[in-house]
């Protein structure tokens, strides 16, 4: 089966979103699965737009429909966390509307770990601009693309929301993957030196975090963008070997942007009532949250999915 099938990457989905809510439920250098599973959302987020964007007439209303599948959910979600806050007050507790004007300016939202959604609206924009300039010469869309993108970064870097260029270009490499696609499979399935040079630099990148992740320096800074730069390297890797199949992972890849949108929340609530001045093990509490997630996140995603349907 096709690696990159609807049905592959929604069960992917389903793991990732697992992977993000397990980082988050840990201390220290396991937090970083959380990171490493968001790059490789970036890298199928990419992927996905310039393939349907490839079968599809660049309209206003395709444009507009891709913004809404993004942008509706986080503004439920936004609203989750609004009530949240009023009941539990937080340090990011602005008011809804001024949250959210707040997250497009430092990335830090009102919705927790929602600046994934914010950085994949802006990565859209980017993308779109880039299309109409390069039209559909391949090698000159990823070349706007990455220009555009780059001076995003330089900007970026010298604000409060530096951290979000570690993994953001993986979105890139997803439209690159689609552009570019046959010869980046020829080279992740044949038997010669890249494979083996690849591998060593995945285990590298994967390792050096251990001795930089406590420190917030350009030394830590590059090295997770290191290693979040190999997070996609590494799902093609594993993507055209194993074939993920499971009706739960089915059900969870429908709901990953649910629960992803939804579980920070979840574990402030855990630890502003239930869990106050309690200790639990990173595992148990893993659980737990994960646990509660889906029994808030998923029922609004069906209402969400219902709604949208009549409509």
């Amino acid at each position: 089966m096709d690696y990159l099938s609807k049905e592959q990457t929604n069960r992917i989905k389903g793991i990732l979103c697992l992977m993000v809510v397990f980082g988050h439920s840990m201390n220290g250098y396991l937090e970083l699965v959380g990171p490493w599973a968001v790059s490789v959302f970036f890298l199928l987020s990419g992927y996905a737009l310039s393939y349907t964007s490839s079968k599809a007439e660049i309209t206003p209303k395709f444009i507009v429909r891709k913004y809404k599948n993004i942008l509706l959910p986080y503004l439920v979600a936004a609203v989750f966390y609004h009530l949240l806050f009023w009941f539990y007050p937080s340090a990011n507790n602005y008011n809804l509307i001024g949250g959210l004007v707040k997250s497009y300016l430092v990335f830090t939202p009102t919705v927790q770990a929602g600046w994934y959604i914010e950085a994949t609206a802006i990565l859209f924009t980017f993308y779109f601009i880039a299309r109409k300039i390069a039209g559909d010469n391949p090698k000159k869309l990823l070349i706007s693309f990455a220009v555009l993108y780059v001076i995003f970064a330089v900007i970026v870097a010298f604000t409060e929301g530096y951290w979000v260029i570690r993994n953001m270009h993986c979105f890139i490499l997803g439209v690159a993957l689609h552009l570019f696609r046959k010869t980046i499979d020829a080279k992740f399935t044949s038997k010669d030196t890249f494979r083996y040079v690849a591998l060593i630099v995945i285990a590298i990148t994967l390792v050096l975090p251990n001795y930089f992740y406590a420190d917030e320096n350009l030394a830590s800074n590059l090295v997770l963008f290191a290693t979040y730069t190999m997070a996609p390297i590494v799902f093609i890797y594993v993507s055209n070997s194993i074939s993920f199949k499971g009706k739960i992972l089915d059900f969870l890849g429908k709901y990953s942007l649910w629960i992803y949108l939804f579980h920070v929340g979840v574990q402030y609530l855990l630890f502003s009532s239930v869990l106050a001045g309690k200790s639990l093990q990173t595992f148990v509490f893993f659980l737990l949250s994960l646990a509660l997630t889906l029994v808030i996140a998923i029922p609004v995603g069906m209402i969400y999915n219902k709604i949208s349907k009549k409509k």
